[in-house]
This record gives structure tokens, C-alpha cells and sequence, in this order.
């Protein structure tokens, strides 16, 4: 039975019967205690009134249309001849309502999808944070010949991910296994109820899924290893789940045996991170396909955040702005210029850079929000670079509704802001 989502979690049916029941009962009520005004028309208080806004207010316009047409039948029935304006009255606030509960309903809505998506970056920003702590705390080790930040190759490995993905598995279970010390792993990806084996260090085997240690990291969706457990069966030594920021399982490691000095929680909790950092980056790939294959020149995070953003000004129509800043004055690194500008953002905005274009986006901001942004990135460009008006340009653009046409948008004026630049080199020499 489809549900009626508004406020009430009861089916349409349910809800049908259940307005009846209150007409009925106040039917009846009226009928008892007043015979010849049963619905309290006569009445200093507009009783039915109060019935019809409590109702429209709470369920909506289909709820209150149902009552108001149940108001009318006891018209009909009980009132000669039929008291056409008190009707019509009641029908009018009864629209009224409805109005105001749609507007309000709207606006939870749109609030509830901000706190959604805020909640998303906060989960992913945690997620980089602790990669970046565990890489320069922890995790400053040898790569193949040369050192390097376990940060740095996930990025490697993210690139490798965008041109084939089955390598770059191989590639993630190799550094996890050289940087642990881990001599026998699989690595299987979750995807459409099955589990498939992507990587391993020894035979390739299928999970055992009436495995105690498998169960309970499925259960709780955290590391389970075999000491969790009093008798100590055969069993796998470990198993690491990985999900996105959707909380949506992803990929398994499966550890049958490493160094036993590495063998700690600390490791385990670094493992954890390093592959939710992955899975939520492969979960990010997926869902903005189509617009990162084409626009291979684009960051992939920036890609990833368009889609969503445009999806959110589809369906809601809540506004996200890109602030595009070209520095115009020489002499001055675009590098250095971008670190300043970064001081300035919230957590959620991201940036990036293409020659001397600095790009800003700002997800759910409106324009008037912006504006005391873009005065005091102007402000301190002075100060600091002594950049005026002339030196540094700024132009907002808007997220539209389907991201290839924003993207499209950007990429053209980016082209026109270059043979702009071109034009005056050729015409000053």
C-alpha cells in the first residue's frame, strides 16, 4: 500500500477511515447535544472551522477536501434549504490552509535536504581528515623505492581508479599490505547483493558468510576480528567492512594473516579509514559517471559535487554559486592567491584552479550571501598582494538544474577568459 508521506505514516485508506471516524464523531456529538443545529452553525464559534484547519493543517489538501466534502454531505442531509455561504466559507479557509501547509511542508523539505547534505560533507571532511593525520602520524612509509604519504598514493590510486578500475583493487590491497606488514588478504566489492572478489595476496577464495567474525562486521558495519570471540575456532583473523557516506556497504577485507606486532586496534582503525576513504570516493565516481568521463580535464571532486548540487537545484530549487576569480596582475602566484582565498571559505566550499582562474564553489548560498564573501577576499587581496580592482576579476555563476550544461557553461567561459588573455599578449607585443 503506497503511504501517505506528509505528516501521517498511515496508508491513504487509513487515513480515509480515520477522518471519517472524526467526522463521525463529531457528527454525532452535535447531533446529541443540539438535534436541530447538529454541526453548530448557529453557534457564536465556527466550530467546523476549527475541524476543517486542524485537519487541512496537520494532513493537507487531500485530507481537507475529504472533510470539507463530509461537511457538506452533513449539510445536505441535515440543513433545508443548504447553507450554500457557510459552506463556501469554510471551503475558502479550507484552500487557505492547505496553501500554508504546502509552503511549510516545502520549506522542511528544503531545510531537511541542507542538513542532509551538510551532514554528508561533514562525514566525507572527517573521513580526509583522519587520512591525513594517519598519513603524517602513522603511515610515512616506503611505497615500491621511493617514500611517500599514504595521502599521496591514495591519490595515485584514485587516478588509476578513473582509468581501470579492476587495477587500481590490486593496487590498494598491495599498499594496505606492504604498509601493514599483511601476508594473506582478499579484498571483494560489494555491489547488487553479491560479493565479489576484486584483489588478494595468496589463493582467491568466496567469503564464508556463516563466518562469526563475517556476521558481526556485517552487524555493526565496524572491524570484527577472531579475539572478539571467547573460544577461539578457526575462523578468519579479520574483517574489515568499508561503506560510503551513505552508510552503504562497499567493499570487505578479509585478513587471514599478518605480522603479529602490527595485529593491534590502532591498525585495524587505520585499515578502516584508509578504505572508507576509497569506498566513498569509487561510491562518488559511480553516481557522476557520465559527467566525469566527459569532462576529464575537470577535478573529480568538483565534478562529484556539481551533479549532486544540480540534482538538489532540480528537485527543490535551492541555489549553489561557483565564484570564478582571474587574476589579472602578474607577478603574483595563483598558488599563493588561492591559500589566501581558502582562509575565507567554510568547510563545505571547494576550490581549484586552472592557470590564473581560481574557482570557489559554494554549495546553497545565494547571492546576497556571497557578496560580503567576495568584499573581503578583495579587502585582504589589497592588503596583502596590493591587487586592486584591476588586477583581479570576479564573476558568479550559477549551478543550473542538469550538470553537464553547468559544466559546459564553465568550460565556455573559461575558453573566452584564455583567448581574451591571448588577444591582449599579442596586441601588447
Amino acid at each position: 500500500m503506497k503511504k501517505f508521506h506528509i505528516f501521517s505514516e498511515i496508508s491513504i485508506l487509513g487515513l480515509i477511515f480515520e477522518l471519517f471516524l472524526i467526522a463521525f464523531v463529531f457528527f454525532s456529538i452535535g447531533y446529541i447535544s443540539n438535534r436541530t443545529d447538529p454541526l453548530l452553525i448557529k453557534s457564536g464559534i465556527n466550530i467546523v472551522l476549527i475541524l476543517v484547519s486542524v485537519i487541512t493543517l496537520f494532513y493537507g489538501l487531500f485530507a481537507g477536501l475529504i472533510v470539507i466534502l463530509t461537511v457538506g454531505m452533513g449539510f445536505y442531509y441535515f440543513y433545508k434549504p443548504f447553507p450554500y455561504n457557510y459552506f463556501i466559507n469554510n471551503l475558502v479557509f479550507m484552500l487557505i490552509f492547505s496553501e500554508f501547509h504546502f509552503f511549510w511542508n516545502r520549506a522542511l523539505k528544503k531545510l531537511q535536504k541542507q542538513n542532509e547534505y551538510a551532514e554528508l560533507r561533514f562525514k566525507e571532511l572527517t573521513r580526509n581528515f583522519y587520512s591525513l593525520k594517519l598519513s603524517h602520524d602513522q603511515l610515512e612509509k616506503s611505497y615500491i623505492t621511493k617514500p611517500n604519504s599514504l595521502r599521496n598514493i591514495l591519490q595515485e590510486i584514485k587516478s588509476i581508479y578513473l582509468n581501470n578500475p579492476s587495477a587500481s583493487y590490486e593496487e590498494l590491497l598491495t599498499v594496505i599490505a606492504k604498509t601493514y606488514v599483511i601476508k594473506k588478504a582478499s579484498l571483494f566489492k560489494y555491489e547488487n547483493g553479491k560479493y565479489e572478489n576484486v584483489a588478494s595476496l595468496g589463493d582467491k577464495k568466496h567469503i564464508d558468510e556463516n563466518s562469526r567474525v563475517f556476521k558481526n562486521a556485517i552487524e555493526t558495519m565496524s572491524p570484527s576480528y577472531l579475539s572478539k570471540f571467547e573460544d577461539l575456532k578457526m575462523d578468519y583473523l579479520c574483517i574489515i567492512p568499508s561503506s560510503d557516506s551513505d552508510e552503504n556497504l562497499r567493499l570487505i577485507l578479509i585478513i587471514e594473516d599478518m605480522h603479529f606486532l602490527q595485529f593491534n586496534k590502532d591498525t585495524i582503525f587505520s585499515i578502516w579509514i584508509v578504505l572508507n576513504y576509497f569506498a566513498d570516493f569509487t561510491s562518488h565516481v559511480s553516481s557522476a559517471s557520465d559527467i566525469i568521463r566527459k569532462y576529464t580535464q575537470c577535478p573529480v571532486d568538483v565534478l562529484v559535487e556539481i551533479k549532486r548540487l544540480a540534482s538538489i537545484r532540480r528537485k527543490l530549487e535551492i541555489k549553489s554559486l561557483m565564484l570564478m576569480i582571474k587574476v589579472e596582475k602578474a607577478g603574483v602566484a595563483t598558488e599563493d592567491i588561492l591559500l589566501l582565498v581558502s582562509k575565507n571559505l567554510r568547510s563545505m566550499d571547494m576550490t581549484c584552479y586552472k592557470n590564473n582562474i581560481i574557482f570557489v564553489l559554494f554549495p546553497l548560498v545565494s547571492y546576497s550571501s556571497l557578496q560580503p564573501v567576495i568584499e573581503k577576499i578583495e579587502n585582504q587581496l589589497l592588503e596583502r598582494f596590493s591587487i586592486g580592482e584591476h588586477g583581479i576579476s570576479f564573476k558568479v555563476l550559477e549551478i543550473l538544474n542538469d550538470p553537464q550544461k553547468t559544466a559546459d557553461y564553465i568550460l565556455s567561459i573559461v575558453e573566452k577568459e584564455n583567448e581574451h588573455s591571448q588577444h591582449i599578449q599579442v596586441n601588447s607585443n
